[in-house]
């Protein structure tokens, strides 16, 4: 019976210092898709702990385009940039999965990067990040981390 104690302890100790371990052990893994979207998890100990994003994506001036879709598991505070290498302003919103407006428009000026305006509570769902350009429709390059 006291070996069991001692043994229980034992492993119970060197999970706990592998564990220990591994959370200064981060990683990038860098996912793309057939569109060209790159998508970097950076992750610590072998959880996701955020993803950080690039993307070319059309964005029009009469209408929204869906820069980024997640389901977030932690709450998400959204940074994003609007390259200074495109051609004008962006407006954001964010939805939610049955499309209605979680967070209303704000602006990202041209060569900025903003965070935005409210988090996004976590497991509340999927939610989908949405652009439109303010003056010029174009092909526009947008990174995005939480």
């Amino acid at each position: 019976m006291n070996r069991k104690k001692v043994l229980c302890a034992l492993i119970a100790a060197y999970i706990f210092i592998l564990g220990s371990f591994a959370v200064f052990a981060g990683h990038n893994i860098l996912i793309k898709n057939q569109n060209g979207i790159s998508r970097i998890f950076e992750t610590i100990g072998g959880l996701q702990s955020r993803f950080f994003m690039i993307t070319t994506t059309y964005v029009p001036a009469s209408g929204w385009s869906n820069v980024v879709t997640d389901n977030n598991w932690l709450d998400a505070t959204l940074e994003i940039t609007n390259h200074a290498d495109n051609a004008g302003d962006l407006e954001f919103r964010v939805l939610n999965e049955n499309g209605a407006i979680i967070m209303d428009s704000f602006l990202i000026p041209l060569g900025s990067t903003t965070t935005a305006p409210k988090k996004i509570p976590f497991n509340s769902g999927t939610y989908s990040l949405q652009a439109r350009a303010v003056s010029a429709p174009a092909n526009y390059t947008i990174t995005v981390k939480d």
